[in-house]
């Protein structure tokens, strides 16, 4: 995916969530669903982008509440973000084994 067109996407989405009507393939579109299946809008939830690259970076700095991150940043981000989360991988070994 593009990352101008995650951009459009998570800009969608939210405008979605906040209640509002968006165009989607050229139709107007909104979240609409029977009285007591869902929460009332606007529905506030952070919006993770995982970055890569400047343009990935510049796109989630203008678009996401925060970041998922596959390595530790080479540069600093402390603070453009309120929410960062680092993917870890790891094994979990029996006792006894190497």
């Amino acid at each position: 995916m593009r990352w101008a067109d995650l951009a459009t996407y998570v800009t969608k989405l939210r405008a979605l969530l906040n209640g509002q009507v968006v165009e989607i393939d050229g139709a107007q579109c909104q979240m609409i669903q029977s009285p007591g299946f869902g929460s009332p809008r606007p529905i506030n939830v952070p919006i993770l982008v995982a970055p890569m690259g400047p343009k990935g970076f510049g796109v989630a700095q203008e678009v996401a509440d925060g970041v998922v991150l596959a390595t530790e940043p080479v540069t600093p981000i402390d603070g453009r973000w309120p929410i960062r989360a680092l993917l870890v991988t790891g094994v979990i070994l029996q006792p006894g084994e190497d």
